[in-house]
């Protein structure tokens, strides 16, 4: 992908590069030195250490580690002293740095270029509603002006009894012949009534996106944050090393573009890990609160987003997932979390047995059965993943139904810590004359070929066949056997799943001598 052309203008007494396409227009105006850009980029800084004038940086001694504060499901998050939340509260920038950001806002203008049609007022629905593809879509931009909204220059005047329509942001540069033809149809069906013209909508700080403030907010040779993730009324960012200094500016701008939907912006400071596979993380900017609500699929998830795993990006994988299950089969969720899987099978009709080492997300897992309409349906636990599995496939004994499938989204351990214990953990009198149950178990891996590296290692497990045997041999000794390549989540590195029948001489290794 080509770079796109950039331009130049000023901010301060330093240089900032913005697309040449966006005609921004940005005069100079002196900030207080904590927002001043420049082309160097700041040394990094230790998390709190106050900052003098020439650092450049953002304070940081507000900022709130969620990853070493526990609380019960539901009680407010917060460790800090009611004062010091209050001065935070919705706004983690002080005096000094709010005052440059909105000082800085009253000078962002943007000149967006447009092509649009000059329309008599009693026309403009019937055309708006046959045109609308080809309508000019801008985040809080009307592509429908007024005369009284009309601020750009036009010969002669819009009169109160014309309209303009505003095009497609592509369509600025095309002539008359090389507009699509419906529009093209517009203007030869009524020429005297429906005119092509050039119109200028000038955006403000309010019009403009977040990546296109921070684009000439942050230093030349900053890298523009590109990404994040929406958990409810969160943002969760990834911010590297270059971002440190500038953190909180980055979550102030983010909030306030994507308010009122979000009310808190916080900032990955370590790797998922621990026994609760769980990361640290900060809140840089808005409400110092993390149980939120998220709609997935169409259910309802309350999540305690500082104490248990979500990941959003998985909400695909677990549709697909889902739909392999019948009403009337019976689920083992080994690993189920709040139950993103759990309920989505209930709600497709499937007994489930759901279960979590994590206590947090075993209470919230119970309160979205609840909300949802299946707490009869849903039963959940708070044991070992590997006793939880091994009492659903002994049945009655355990006060179970057998299980159809049994899930394992835990892909950091699932093949080596977890499969292992199924190994003979069948009884073959309980087992007699039913299908031994469908096993969907995630991995990660970094091999050449993923899929392949994700069969031989659940074979291995299983101890079915030696790693070092050959993959042919591996393959055939699952059967209903299939591996889908779920997301990769680094260069190199792609997250598997692998679904297989559980195989009869793993399930009763041991057990072969008992009469059936």
């Amino acid at each position: 992908m080509s770079s796109p052309s950039v331009g130049l203008c000023t901010l301060g007494s330093s240089p900032v590069w913005a697309p040449a396409h966006a005609h921004l227009v940005v005069r100079t105006v002196t900030l207080p030195v904590v927002y001043q850009p420049r082309i160097a980029t700041p040394a990094r800084v230790s998390r709190g250490v106050v900052p003098t004038a020439s650092s450049y940086t953002f304070s940081t001694s507000r900022s709130h580690s969620c990853s070493t504060t526990r609380r019960s499901a539901g009680t407010s998050l917060d460790s800090t002293p009611l004062d010091a939340q209050e001065s935070r509260e919705g706004n983690d920038l002080n005096t000094e740095e709010s005052t440059a950001l909105d000082e800085a806002k009253k000078h962002f203008h943007r000149e967006l270029k447009v092509a649009a049609l000059r329309v008599p007022a009693a026309l403009t629905g019937k055309l708006m509603s046959q045109l609308r593809p080809h309508l000019l879509s801008y985040p809080r931009v009307h592509n429908v002006v007024k005369p009284g909204d009309c601020h750009a220059a036009l010969s002669p005047p819009l009169l109160s009894s014309e309209r303009l329509l505003l095009l497609r942001a592509d369509y600025s540069q095309l002539t008359t012949s090389e507009l699509p033809s419906e529009v093209q149809t517009k203007l030869t069906e009524r020429p005297t009534e429906v005119q092509l013209v050039q119109y200028t909508v000038r955006l403000g700080y309010d019009f403009l996106q977040a990546e296109d403030v921070l684009g000439h907010l942050l230093p030349v040779g900053i890298t523009v944050p590109s990404g994040h993730e929406e958990v409810g009324h969160i943002i969760h960012l990834n911010l590297r090393d270059e971002h440190e200094l500038y953190r909180h500016l980055i979550a102030h701008v983010l909030l306030e573009k994507h308010a009122p939907r979000i009310r808190t912006v916080v900032n990955k400071t370590s790797a998922t890990a621990g026994k609760y596979r769980v990361f640290g993380m900060e809140v840089l900017a808005g409400e110092n609160n993390l149980e939120t609500r998220v709609m997935e699929n169409g259910i309802q998830f309350d999540i305690d987003y500082g104490q248990i795993y979500w990941n959003s990006k998985l909400s695909g994988e677990r549709k697909v997932l889902v739909a392999l299950f019948a009403p009337g089969e019976v689920l083992c969720d080994a690993c189920a979390g709040v139950g993103p899987i759990s309920i989505a099978a209930a709600s497709r009709g499937c007994r489930v047995y759901a279960n979590d080492l994590n206590p947090e997300a075993v209470v919230y897992l119970a309160r979205n059965a609840k909300q949802n309409g299946h707490e009869e349906t849903v039963e959940s636990f708070n044991i070992d993943g590997g006793d939880f599995m091994r009492k659903c496939v002994a049945g009655g004994a355990g006060g179970f139904e057998l299980p159809d499938h049994i899930v394992m989204n835990l892909p950091s351990h699932a093949i080596e810590l977890l499969l292992p214990s199924l190994v003979g953990a069948f009884d073959p009198l309980v087992w007699h004359n039913r299908a031994l149950p469908l096993v969907h178990v995630y991995c990660f891996s970094g091999a050449e070929d993923p899929e392949a590296d994700a069969v031989a290692r659940v074979c291995s497990a299983l101890g079915l066949v030696n790693r070092s045997e050959d993959s042919t041999l591996q393959a055939s000794a699952l059967i209903e056997q299939q591996t889908r390549r779920v997301r990769n989540i680094a260069p190199g590195k792609h997250m598997i799943r692998a679904t297989f029948r559980m195989p009869a001489a793993a399930a009763f290794r041991g057990k072969e001598q008992r009469e059936l």
